[in-house]
């Protein structure tokens, strides 16, 4: 290439100040268009009680969304590449008085030595020409920060009020927000109705494998006369019981400990508790009896252990059994 040295270097400059400003109006873009997604999900979640598959996909859609903004925002550009050629012609684009010059003077360095373009005397002469107009030039006076300052300040607004909702006090923006972005997270959902786990405390965790666990609630807020749990079995069966009412806004219901973990919730009104969690323990049980017998001293036997399947103790008088 024949391209005089003070025009590839602007080309060169051109082209990566071009790539970084694509870069941060596609991240802009995915921003913003993931905030306005994540509001939309939080919005029907608020106000519509929605299955868990439900809510993961269109928070996945959300996630979607954001990545399509982001290609088409400026990652697409990025992924094709632009020879000098393509820098050239959006050189000019920002630059009119430098139409076809430019372009004209890349073509004739890229095609040196073809004797269709002109003596080598009249390519230095256009080489130099251009590169005396482009010699104090720059990229970043060519492609100024401007250029991207909407999308900036309008994801860095938008990211602002995600934080200040999030922030105040008693706002369930944060939540919402989170049950939105996280696609498996396990939140209580913001309802009128507020259910409190009475029994058991904690609400997570261990019991013996044929227990009958207590499961006892308390409703505040708006009213609701009904209220139902939710289990969900290791094997992927998922029962719904109703719950007794007890008085004073309480309900009750008896929960079997099966063989395998579970995962059990609450439901009143629109309130859905979050996941709560039991494990499943084997009971406590005697395999072996592990025996010292310390015979009477006239035996002149010395102590042995034993281990046996039954725990009968059998023996001469006077013998000592300790176990081990």
């Amino acid at each position: 290439s024949e391209i005089h040295p003070l025009t590839l270097r602007l080309l060169q400059e051109f082209r990566r100040r071009r790539q970084r400003l694509l870069l941060r109006r596609s991240a802009a873009a995915a921003g913003v268009a993931l905030v306005c997604a994540m509001a939309a999900v939080a919005f029907v979640d608020y106000f519509w009680i929605l299955a868990d598959g439900v809510r993961w996909c269109l928070s996945a859609a959300a996630y979607l969304a954001a990545a399509a903004a982001a290609w088409f925002g400026g990652l697409r550009s990025i992924w094709q590449v632009a020879d000098d050629r393509d820098i050239a012609k959006r050189i000019e684009a920002v630059l009119p008085e430098m139409r076809l010059d430019l372009l004209a003077a890349v073509e004739l360095g890229e095609t040196a030595g073809d004797a269709s373009g002109g003596s080598p005397l009249f390519r230095r002469l256009i080489q130099e020409k251009v590169a005396g107009r482009v010699g104090g030039m720059t990229a970043d006076a060519l492609l100024p920060p401007e250029m991207i300052r909407r999308w900036l300040l309008g994801a860095a607004a938008l990211a602002g009020i995600c934080l200040l909702l999030a922030a105040l006090p008693g706002s369930p923006g944060g939540t919402l927000l989170l049950r939105a972005c996280a696609l498996v997270a396990n939140l209580d959902r913001i309802s009128a109705v507020k259910i409190t786990v009475l029994m058991p405390k904690p609400a997570d965790l261990r019991a013996a494998m044929g227990d009958i666990m207590p499961v006892l609630v308390k409703l505040d807020g708006a009213e609701a006369s009904e209220a139902y749990l939710e289990c969900f079995e290791a094997d992927g069966r998922r029962t719904l019981m109703r719950m007794q009412p007890q008085g004073d806004r309480r309900f009750l219901a008896q929960l079997a400990i099966n063989k395998g973990d579970l995962r059990y919730r609450i439901r009143a009104g629109d309130g859905l508790t979050r996941k709560y969690s039991i494990r499943a323990m084997p009971r406590p049980q005697v395999v072996r009896f592990h025996k010292c017998y310390e015979e009477p001293a006239y035996t002149r036997r010395p102590p042995r252990e034993a281990v046996e399947l039954q725990g009968d103790l059998a023996g001469i008088a006077e013998t000592v059994i300790k176990p081990v």
